[in-house]
């Protein structure tokens, strides 16, 4: 549990680092990326999630080592003020990060998880996800 929480809080620093380096230095990003060894799309994972669950919602509780960064990913188009009570709620439920995907779903509303929109692409052909 210990190990999961410090993984957690790494993928937090690793994408905030990246957030201010492409905000002071947009160019040497890439530089920044191979020094870490990750793959572009982990990087811009982290940060995606670091900047929309700001740190006041990163819950420091006794019992969030369960949490993990994908369990912060559940919660990360909520609104931030919303953020804690279903982090809250994944906790004192012992939810895992799916179980907390779903739980959002149906209190949406959600019927079921739909799959996203898909386009055909006019210059290659092939079937993507919309933005």
């Amino acid at each position: 549990m210990h190990l999961r929480k410090l993984t957690t809080e790494w993928a937090f620093r690793v994408g905030e680092w990246w957030n201010h380096g492409e905000r002071v230095w947009p160019h040497e990003s890439s530089q920044m990326m191979d020094e870490l060894g990750l793959s572009y799309w982990q990087i811009t994972k982290f940060a995606s999630i670091a900047a929309r669950v700001p740190p006041e919602n990163r819950l420091s509780r006794d019992k969030d080592e369960m949490l993990t960064l994908e369990h912060y990913r559940a919660v990360a188009n909520l609104p931030p003020e919303s953020q804690p009570e279903a982090l809250g709620i994944a906790i004192d439920e012992g939810m895992s990060a799916s179980g907390l995907k779903l739980w959002l779903a149906e209190r949406d509303n959600a019927t079921s998880i739909v799959a996203p929109e898909t386009c055909i692409c006019p210059n290659c052909g092939k079937e993507h996800r919309k933005a």
